[in-house]
């Protein structure tokens, strides 16, 4: 196929109709395909990345792990230059569409993406910082003195969810999903010499994230847990339902683990947390063998420091009921402290 026959004539036929919407790429719609067209366009508009997120009309057609379509692109992949004019296609997916949300990753972008989150506090300070925004959906990173280097190191997410179930085979072992991306997939380096990163994160249920950079000098990682604890400590007052180097309570629909005087060691050390359920058939498929869910995280992931030296964890447990649970903390000596018990409500 000629591709510049084949672009000109989605570049026509678009431009029969209205376009869907209008800015540095106008877009417009023929059929099941996406037109993007630029007059008189630069070399900087065929370098920045298109992001195109096809969000679906019913539940049944939602794609994992993000529950929309992503079929973010480089126009060097669909798009030519004819006759000084920029066109370029991407079809969409042959399920109906609720909306899309599509653009470039452009300065005013990161500039608009930066503002939206000037008047909150990061997630996590590092060489880059790193918010969320409002909905949950986003993180947003941002370095000042923004240097070659950081350009061109490859980016790392790892999403670890709520329940591990969610993943895909490969990754269920891990307990996390790996976002791994080149800074200009979803980055702008602007004029004052910062970096605006834009990615979005999986429609799942998620414990925490960890943001990174590698390599090309020494390696950062910026942790956080997606939701701080959030417990009324009077309703801890009781009696745990366990006493060890942490205590184990049961507030609503999760395990709380309470340290006072809570060292580096302790904050440090993994935790396991193996659910045991009523009936095993609830357990996800992966965990059938072992005749327990593992729910294992580190202390960033689900907390951290409350306050003082006091450390605090949130797990949530599963909707399924559950018989026993085990649990402690381990390092690479083994364990280091467990107890066993049921979680009574």
């Amino acid at each position: 196929v000629d591709p510049v026959a084949y672009l000109g004539g989605y570049r026509r036929q678009a431009l029969a109709t209205e376009p869907l919407a209008r800015s540095r790429f106008d877009a417009y719609r023929v059929d099941d395909v996406m037109v993007y067209l630029r007059d008189d366009c630069s070399p900087e508009d065929l370098e920045l990345q298109f992001f195109l997120r096809v969000h679906p009309a019913t539940s049944a057609d939602r794609r994992a792990p993000y529950g929309f379509g992503k079929r973010d692109f480089a126009f060097a992949w669909y798009g030519a230059s004819i006759d000084g004019n920029c066109v370029a296609v991407r079809h969409l997916p042959d399920h109906p569409v609720a909306r899309i949300e599509t653009g470039q990753f452009t300065p005013e972008y990161a500039v608009a993406a930066r503002r939206a989150v000037a008047d909150a506090t990061p997630r996590a300070r590092s060489r880059f910082d790193v918010w969320l925004d409002a909905d949950g959906r986003t993180l947003t990173w941002v370095r000042e003195a923004c240097s070659a280097e950081d350009v061109a190191a490859r980016f790392h997410i790892h999403v670890y969810p709520v329940n591990a179930g969610v993943l895909p085979d490969w990754r269920e072992e891990h307990g996390f999903d790996n976002f791994n991306f080149q800074f200009e997939e979803h980055g702008v380096r602007l004029e004052d010499g910062s970096c605006v990163v834009v990615t979005p994160l999986p429609a799942y249920a998620i414990a925490s994230v960890q943001a990174s950079q590698a390599p090309g000098f020494v390696p950062w990682a910026a942790r956080f847990a997606f939701s701080p604890p959030r417990v009324d400590t009077a309703a801890l007052a009781g009696e745990p339902l366990a006493r060890a180097a942490f205590d184990v309570h049961r507030h609503g629909d999760a395990l709380v683990y309470v340290k006072d005087g809570c060292t580096e060691e302790d904050a440090t050390a993994a935790f396991f947390l193996h659910v045991h359920p009523v009936d095993a058939a609830d357990l996800p498929a992966a965990s059938r063998e072992y005749s327990f869910e593992n729910r294992d995280f580190r202390l960033w992931e689900r907390g951290g420091l409350a306050a003082g030296d006091r450390c605090i964890a949130v797990a949530p447990l599963p909707a399924y009921p559950v018989a026993s649970v085990r649990t402690g903390q381990y390092d690479a000596t083994g364990e280091l402290w467990a107890v066993e018990f049921a979680p009574a409500e």
